[in-house]
């Protein structure tokens, strides 16, 4: 299987300055001049919330298009957009499932390289707009309790790059060149696509449920009309 993803591995020092030019964020306020490795996940880009994917996603009933479209329309489109961010993000953030690519279990010489929760995040920002490391596989710096995974200055992060080993410094760039690509717009706008596929089914469901309990109703209201046999 070949990595979806570029990974030159030139030199110490330009992993060294892929991280320093990398994303950081402050994840309080600028003032306490802590930073992190950060991935800005902000939903700014256009995306089919019509639930229709085609092939990426679960079938769904054309005779609904217009109900689910007005039902965009209500409060529940905020809701569901909430929704379909919490879902995405669960991956990464309450069940640790990530790992870097290819997952999982053992390659071809039998060896596991990654295991599920050796990587976990967490979300910050004002409307929860970057995903944060916090814990990974290698040398913590000396973080805070809640930002395992922060630095002081820009100062205290080279510092700490230009301490890891080359094995070390190899895997960090893996990690963030692998968040680079899973979190890149296009993907991100992929994920909502088939979030909403995944909503909009759920809801079809309720309103088929909710279709055969009205008709139950009906048919045991007029037993006369529908051949039912009365006591």
């Amino acid at each position: 299987m070949k990595r979806p993803f570029p990974l030159p591995l030139r030199s110490k020092q330009w992993i060294i300055d892929y991280v320093m030019n990398h994303q950081l964020y402050h994840p309080m306020n600028s003032w306490n001049g802590g930073r992190v490795l950060a991935w800005n996940i902000k939903v700014n880009m256009r995306y089919d919330q019509s639930g229709q994917i085609g092939e990426r996603g679960e079938p769904v009933e054309p005779r609904f298009d217009a109900r689910w479209e007005a039902h965009l329309d209500t409060d529940a489109g905020y809701d569901l957009f909430h929704e379909a961010c919490e879902n995405a993000l669960r991956y990464y953030t309450e069940d640790a499932l990530w790992t870097p690519w290819p997952g999982p279990g053992p390659d071809k010489a039998g060896k596991t390289r990654w295991e599920q929760g050796q990587f976990k995040f967490t979300v910050n920002g004002r409307s929860g707009g970057y995903l944060i490391l916090t814990h990974w596989p290698g040398p913590q710096p000396r973080g805070w309790a809640l930002y395992p995974m922060i630095w002081s200055s820009k100062g205290h992060l080279e510092d700490w790059l230009n301490g890891l080993s080359w094995k070390e410094l190899r895997l960090l760039h893996e990690v963030m060149a692998n968040l680079d690509y899973d979190l890149r717009p296009e993907a991100i706008r992929n994920e909502m696509e088939y979030q909403f596929n995944w909503l909009r089914t759920q809801w079809e469901e309720g309103v088929v449920a909710g279709e055969d309990e009205d008709l139950e109703k009906l048919e045991a209201s007029r037993p006369d009309l529908y051949n039912h046999e009365t006591a």
